[in-house]
């Protein structure tokens, strides 16, 4: 955002903005939706980034299965490298 509007996004990194939705994804899970209707709008969230693959093949084959909680979708999270967020501006 900053490079096209001269400001500062709504999230400082890709990483900040996953760990955002935590909460939200955590509410919908207890109202009993399913993790993998949440989380396929996020595949292409680290699309390019070093480990991005991983991420989206581990929601892929995980957040289908009955039971998949929020740790499917942290332990996907732990697969992208976090970046420094000047690195991503």
């Amino acid at each position: 955002m900053r490079a096209l509007y001269g400001e500062p996004g709504p999230a400082e990194s890709r990483h900040a903005a996953a760990r955002a939705l935590r909460p939200y994804i955590a509410r919908r899970l207890e109202e009993g939706a399913k993790l993998n209707h949440l989380t396929r709008h996020l595949l292409g969230l680290f699309q390019g980034q070093p480990g991005g693959r991983k991420f989206r093949r581990h929601l892929s084959e995980n957040a289908h299965r009955e039971g998949a909680s929020l740790a499917v979708f942290d332990d996907a999270l732990g697969l992208v490298a976090e970046r420094e967020a000047a690195a991503v501006a």
